[in-house]
């Protein structure tokens, strides 16, 4: 499981060929909402829900790439219903 952390953080090992391997590991993806790094949300006084359209998106996108292992989608820290039904949305034109 990948967990609370936005996409942009880890989604570099679903383009490198070394991370391949890693990959078919991964069976559930469960991202923050927010781009925040760690350090910046723990200071922040605010919860960062971020883009829920770009996060739906993104999600669909690498459970494509991950593939049918993954078989556990969420949300994490930010993340509410808009978040999902965007993910729902992207997922059923694949």
């Amino acid at each position: 499981m990948i967990n609370c952390s936005h996409m942009i953080h880890f989604d570099h090992i679903f383009n490198d060929p070394e991370g391949q391997s890693y990959i078919k590991r991964i069976g559930a993806l469960k991202p923050n909402g927010s781009k925040k790094s760690q350090a910046e949300l723990n200071n922040s006084n605010t919860l960062d829900t971020g883009d829920h359209e770009e996060f739906g998106q993104l999600l669909a996108a690498l459970k494509k790439k991950a593939g049918p292992q993954v078989n556990y989608l969420s949300g994490c820290c930010g993340t509410d219903i808009r978040h999902f039904k965007e993910t729902i949305k992207h997922l059923k034109k694949m």
